[in-house]
């Protein structure tokens, strides 16, 4: 294996929720003529044994994790390759494209996810946590985090059914020594092991959903999570999800922009196009909305009640570079633009990357053996940068815009050099 960006080839998921026809973003990002009525959800790169990206070595497709096994130094760097084993590739990058809702859910943190694990692998399969961040290609439409207290207190007095679930909470009560974080935590609390309750009671929560449905509908006006829920109600008939819908946060975002989801936060994506990368890991607590294993229980022990900053910020650390600052320890994530002809000089400092061609035909160039080497990429490429090439340039062949995702750099004594919260 050369010190050298190598063309990957990626798996695509088709999710009952992605896109279809002439919709189907991520066959037109490929420049694939899409299958009739086949969705195309999610297209993956990275390492993921169930669905690993295969790596053009000469003539031959290798999976990454198998090639990961054989050089670890290699594609890793010295740090993380130390042990040898293809789950140590730490990101997971994705792109995304989604036309139904996806399930509610939330991730366990790492103590968490360790103990899940143990109790039931099947459901839990790995030890990780899985922080993640989305960056809009296009728009997104999501459910993110629980609404403040006074959003809270006015959803609970426009939907009188879902303040029963408050138990002995008083939600109109804004006055008093505990504070209003406190106040919406006890609120939330109770309205979740509530919804608990009421799962296991069929005939019950369907009624609850009915009365909400009646007075949307003699209301009138709607407003977008309204819309939602009458859409849902059809697809998941007395689906305890429907429920969560009113708590929650709908944020939309515009290109460019991002939202990051840390462990515990409940949500659910709606709509749009989206550029993803997470902790390598499988385990998703679902609270409803899907056909899939739903936990309520454990989703009761792991959801944060606390304020989410949902918005990631984003500076420029170069006139063509832009990065997204999150706290995930296993991934840093920025976007490159480039007009024609002109050039970035980058320096993958031993760990690896993996780079994304949304738009546009780039040429890299990098030194092997004492000889300038270059090779053309394009649209819908995606290129593994191993840890050991020590540097490399991009040229754009026409204006292109390139997503990195690269594992954060440890420092002498082994530790990543991130700032956590």
């Amino acid at each position: 294996m050369y010190p050298r960006p190598y063309l990957m080839k990626n798996k695509i998921q088709n999710y009952a929720w992605g896109t279809m026809g002439k919709n189907a973003f991520i066959p037109r990002l490929l420049g694939l003529d899409p299958q009739i009525n086949k969705p195309y959800a999610e297209l993956w790169m990275g390492a993921h044994p169930s669905a690993p990206s295969d790596i053009l070595i000469g003539r031959t497709w290798v999976p990454l994790n198998k090639l990961i096994d054989d050089f670890p130094h290699e594609i890793l760097g010295t740090s993380m390759g130390a042990q040898g084993a293809s789950t140590k590739f730490p990101f997971l990058l994705k792109v995304l494209s989604i036309a139904e809702p996806l399930s509610i859910q939330a991730h366990p943190n790492r103590v968490q996810a360790k103990i899940l694990h143990g109790q039931d692998p099947i459901n839990y399969p790995d030890e990780n946590h899985k922080p993640e961040i989305a960056i809009a290609l296009d728009s997104l439409t999501a459910f993110l985090g629980f609404k403040d207290y006074d959003q809270l207190v006015d959803t609970l007095e426009e939907y009188p059914e879902l303040k029963v679930l408050t138990q002995d909470q008083n939600p109109k009560d804004k006055t008093g020594t505990d504070s209003s974080v406190e106040k919406s935590e006890a609120i939330l609390r109770a309205i979740c092991n509530s919804l608990i309750h009421i799962s296991l009671q069929e005939g019950y929560l369907s009624s609850l959903i009915a009365r909400i449905e009646k007075r949307i509908e003699k209301s009138g006006a709607r407003n977008e999570t309204e819309d939602i829920f009458l859409r849902l109600t059809n697809k998941y008939p007395g689906d305890v999800g429907l429920l969560f819908l009113f708590l929650l946060n709908l944020v939309q975002i515009q290109q460019g922009e991002a939202i990051f989801t840390s462990p515990g936060i409940l949500h659910a994506y709606v709509n749009g196009n989206i550029v993803e990368c997470m902790a390598t890991s499988d385990n998703v607590v679902r609270a409803g909305l899907t056909p899939k294993y739903k936990d309520l229980k454990t989703l009761a022990n792991i959801i944060s009640y606390a304020p989410h900053n949902i918005h990631v910020s984003a500076h420029p650390i170069d006139p063509f570079e832009t990065v997204y600052d999150t706290v995930a320890e296993e991934f840093r994530i920025s976007v490159i633009k480039l007009n024609k002809y002109r050039k970035i000089d980058s320096c993958p400092g031993n760990s690896p990357e993996i780079l994304l061609i949304t738009k546009g035909n780039i040429q890299i160039r990098w030194r092997e053996k004492y000889q300038l080497k270059q090779q053309e990429f394009h649209q819908g490429n995606s290129i593994l940068i191993p840890a050991f090439l020590n540097s490399y340039t991009i040229v754009a062949q026409t204006a292109s815009n390139i997503f990195k995702a690269k594992a954060p750099t440890p420092n002498r004594s082994g530790e990543f050099n991130i700032k956590l919260q």
